[in-house]
C-alpha cells in the first residue's frame, strides 16, 4: 500500500476547530434560524473598525482572516445598497494595512503560539504548516515559527525527530495501537484481528500529516515508556 501522509486532517467528532478562541470566520451565538438577521448597514470605515476591534476581542486572527471577514461585510452591504463593493474594499486593505503597522495584528506572533498550540495536541509538522497557510500566514513567518518550536524543543533536551513526540501524543489521544482501551485490547486479543487493526491506525497516523517511518515508530513505542 504506497503511503501518503496527508496535508489537511478531518476534525474528529467533538473538536472545536478554533481551538478555544481562534477564529473560524464565522460568529458565534444563536443559530441563525432563530434570531432575525439585521440589514448591513452603509459601509464606512468607521463601522468597519468597530467590526474589526469587535472580532479581534473574540479571536485570535490573522491578517489575512480578518480580511475575509470585513470583505464579506463589504459585498454584503454593497448587495444590499447597490454600492460599489471597491470603495470599501479599499478601506478595509487600508484598515489591515493601519493594524498590522501598529501591532494590532501580527501574523508571527500568531503562528508561533498557534504552532505551539496544534503541537501540543499532537499535530504532525506538516499538518500545522497547512493549518497556517490556510489562515494566509507568509511562508517566512510559518518557517520562522516551526523553526522556533524546534529550537525550544532543543532547549527543553529532546534530540530525536519532533514529529515522533506529536505522533506519540496524537496516538495517545486517538486510543491508537498501544494506548488502545483495555476493552478494546480484549475484544482483538486474537493476533490476526490486532493485525487487522494495523492498517486502520497506521491510516490515522496518515491523515494526520505524519510520515511512515514516524508513524511506525510511534505505535511501536510501549504505552508505561510514555506515561
Amino acid at each position: 500500500m504506497r503511503w501518503q501522509a496527508c496535508h489537511a486532517l478531518p476534525m474528529e467528532n467533538g473538536e472545536d476547530n478554533t481551538d478555544g478562541g481562534e477564529d473560524n470566520g464565522k460568529e458565534t451565538g444563536p443559530k441563525r434560524a432563530d434570531r432575525k438577521r439585521k440589514n448591513p448597514r452603509k459601509i464606512t470605515m468607521s463601522h468597519l473598525e468597530n467590526v474589526a476591534l469587535w472580532y479581534l476581542e473574540r479571536f485570535q486572527a490573522t491578517a489575512k482572516s480578518l480580511e475575509r471577514v470585513l470583505i464579506r461585510r463589504v459585498y454584503r452591504s454593497a448587495n444590499f445598497h447597490e454600492a460599489d463593493p471597491d470603495i470599501g474594499i479599499e478601506m478595509v486593505k487600508e484598515l489591515i494595512a493601519r493594524y498590522r503597522e501598529v501591532g494590532l495584528l501580527d501574523d508571527r506572533t500568531y503562528a508561533i503560539a498557534r504552532t505551539e498550540t496544534l503541537y501540543r495536541r499532537g499535530s504532525s509538522l506538516r499538518l500545522i504548516s497547512g493549518r497556517l497557510r490556510e489562515k494566509g500566514v507568509d511562508p517566512e513567518d510559518i518557517d520562522h515559527a516551526l523553526n522556533a518550536l524546534r529550537e525550544r524543543l532543543i532547549a527543553d533536551g529532546m534530540d530525536e525527530n519532533p514529529d515522533i513526540a506529536a505522533a506519540i501524543r496524537y496516538a495517545k489521544r486517538r486510543r491508537l495501537g498501544p494506548w488502545r482501551s483495555p476493552e478494546r485490547h480484549r475484544a482483538l486479543a486474537d493476533r490476526d484481528k490486532i493485525k487487522d487493526q494495523e492498517p486502520r491506525d497506521m491510516g490515522a497516523m496518515a491523515r494526520a500529516g505524519f510520515s511512515r517511518d514516524v508513524a511506525m515508530r510511534a505505535l511501536a513505542k510501549n504505552s508505561e515508556d510514555t506515561e
